[in-house]
């Protein structure tokens, strides 16, 4: 996306172009030549540290987001939700549509929220109008059939083990878990927040190149992480955890995963380790279709 500087006219090569030329800070140059209203109270949209995400950004909070679509028609709510999507397609050359899990981590409505407040089927409609291929069918989960008992392969790397009835240690080419048989090429990446976290800020490369091999090898890897979405969100008040990282960066580089890698990956947080273990033995009995499943979605609706 190119960024043109009002003051010079010149494109902005990187966030150090005003503090170097016009001695101006980015956040003071934007407030004064770009300046937003929340579309809800008119209150000044803050600055946050990203270009891009200001430019999107019509609200302060979610809070607001949610007030506003409250108080319009359902007709203005719904064009207004389009366009965004429309915006954010353009400026990220998307193709698909987002699943939970991303529509969590930006100023945009969950998916949930949108299903109950415009009705069953209007999220994908909603994508549909602004050009976007679907690439959940949040339906589909009712026409799962369940085995009733699976071996789970557990990868030979792999040193915190979650506790299964039935289990069996092998070298796994992706991801920590697998169901046996596999025949949907299905695997899970167990991962702590510490472990997210330090995988987002330090071997991000080793993430992209495990995807590129599910990718090569038509595999399908989710990402489930041992933590309620909510703690991910305020990692930083957690005294446990301990990163540099900002929830913005993290949130980013997980969107682009998902934009990089769309038919091979998704992501699922869940509450705690013992949590875990109970959805993904649920996840492997599913014999097809979980790569047509949106877990987050199903797994906020108590369907998982």
């Amino acid at each position: 996306m190119k960024i043109i500087c009002k003051i010079c006219n010149n494109i902005i090569e990187d966030n150090y172009h005003f503090h170097k030329l016009h001695k101006i800070s980015q956040k003071d140059y934007l407030h004064k030549y770009e300046p937003k209203k929340d579309l809800f109270d008119g209150s000044s949209i803050e600055f946050k540290g990203n270009y891009e995400s200001y430019i999107q950004a019509d609200f302060n909070s979610r809070l607001n987001l949610r007030e506003y679509l409250k108080k319009v028609s359902k007709e203005e709510g719904i064009h207004y939700l389009t366009g965004w999507l429309m915006r954010r397609k353009e400026i990220k050359n998307l193709i698909y549509s987002m699943g939970q899990f991303e529509t969590k981590t930006l100023l945009f409505p969950s998916i949930t929220f949108i299903e109950k407040f415009y009705g069953k089927g209007s999220y994908n409609q909603i994508c549909e109008k602004a050009g976007l291929q679907i690439k959940f069918n949040l339906e589909y989960f009712t026409q799962i059939i369940y085995k009733e008992k699976i071996e789970i392969i557990c990868d030979t790397r792999e040193q915190n083990l979650l506790k299964f009835s039935n289990i069996k240690i092998q070298k796994l080419p992706v991801g920590d878990y697998a169901p046996n048989p596999n025949p949907q090429n299905i695997f899970i990446e167990r991962k702590s927040l510490s472990d997210l976290l330090g995988s987002i800020s330090g071997g991000y490369e080793r993430l992209v190149k495990e995807l590129q091999r599910a990718k090569d090898s038509n595999s399908y890897l989710i990402f489930l992480i041992e933590e309620k979405f909510q703690n991910i969100t305020s990692f930083k008040y957690l005294p446990h955890i301990h990163s540099k990282c900002s929830i913005d960066y993290v949130f980013h580089q997980i969107r682009q995963l998902c934009i990089d890698f769309p038919q091979n990956c998704q992501f699922l947080a869940v509450d705690g380790r013992k949590e875990a273990v109970r959805v993904i033995n649920l996840i492997f009995y599913l014999q097809n279709g979980i790569r047509n499943i949106d877990l987050e979605y199903i797994y906020n609706m108590d369907l998982l």
